[in-house]
């Protein structure tokens, strides 16, 4: 049966399940990984219910269209145990050490990026995908005008050593059956920060937009995490505790998973998406409250 339950299409966005790893003992060892961060065993238990993308690669996919390294993995481990309730918020930022995690120096807004052809099945979808991005992140710049956001492209011979001299390159990975697009957050590591499209983008049974899949993707580049996370009913997701929100909260924003009864096809900017949006890149802080 294929799982339909999230945009990403896993099984389980609380862990994501290995062919061989049912939701409840993927859940059961999740939970003891996050009660005992520091036991090896627990924690490669936990990781073994991961899909690895690539095979070999050691990242594992956590979040839908996010992954993480073996030491991230227990990073996020031990942001867990963190007991203490966060408020909800439409459009969430990723934080770190308590304090947003965003583009904040203007220089580094001015995003640059390659695109890999030559990994695409045909040049055809290669120069499809990357007319795709350019209109998603222009989405996000038309937002707020004044926030010094830009991307350009770099032709692949001009950008030299992949992540030395552009911010992050789009490629393509031929793995089937897992998600249909990740991406990365401000504080990826250089070797991280790739837009990866999978064989199901372009599969004829896509439901999303997919403009609007690179508009939720792009959005991890901008700092901002997935909106459901654990307040909303019916969509079963426990990410790490690093996260603050900017908005009240509302089910439709363009971060949101097709689950519960939040989320939407064309995954478009709403009003508090950009309302949140601005308010951290003019300010670096939330949306205060009644605005």
């Amino acid at each position: 049966m294929r799982p339909t339950i999230v945009l990403m299409r896993l099984l389980s966005v609380l862990a994501a399940c290995s062919a061989a790893a049912t939701p409840t003992f993927a859940q059961d060892q999740l939970a003891n990984a996050i009660e005992h961060p520091d036991d090896a065993d627990a924690v490669n238990r936990y990781i073994e219910t991961l899909p690895e993308i690539p095979p070999g690669s050691g990242h594992f996919m956590i979040e839908g269209d996010l992954y993480l390294d073996r030491p991230s993995v227990v990073a996020f481990l031990k942001s867990k145990t963190e007991t203490k309730p966060l408020p909800a918020g439409e459009l969430i930022v990723d934080t770190i050490n308590g304090q947003p995690s965003y583009l904040k120096a203007i220089p580094s807004r001015q995003m640059t990026y390659s695109l890999v052809a030559s990994s695409f099945p045909n040049d055809q979808l290669a120069q499809r995908t990357d007319s795709e991005l350019k209109q998603a992140a222009q989405d996000w710049i038309d937002a707020c005008a004044n926030c010094n956001i830009s991307l350009k492209e770099i032709p692949i011979a001009q950008a030299g050593k992949f992540y030395e001299k552009v911010t992050f390159v789009l490629t393509y990975l031929d793995v089937q059956g897992g998600p249909i697009a990740r991406s990365f957050f401000p504080s990826s590591p250089p070797d991280d920060r790739q837009i990866v499209i999978f064989p199901d983008f372009f599969s004829k049974d896509m439901t999303f937009d997919r403009r609007g899949v690179l508009r939720h993707e792009f959005g991890h580049i901008l700092g901002y995490r997935h909106e459901q996370l654990e307040q909303a009913s019916g969509c079963n997701t426990a990410e790490p505790n690093n996260w603050k929100p900017l908005t009240p909260y509302n089910p439709h924003s363009v971060m949101h998973y097709m689950c519960g009864k939040g989320g939407s096809f064309s995954l478009a900017l709403t009003g508090s998406d950009i309302k949140g949006h601005r308010c951290l890149y003019l300010t670096g802080a939330a949306c205060p409250p009644g605005n």
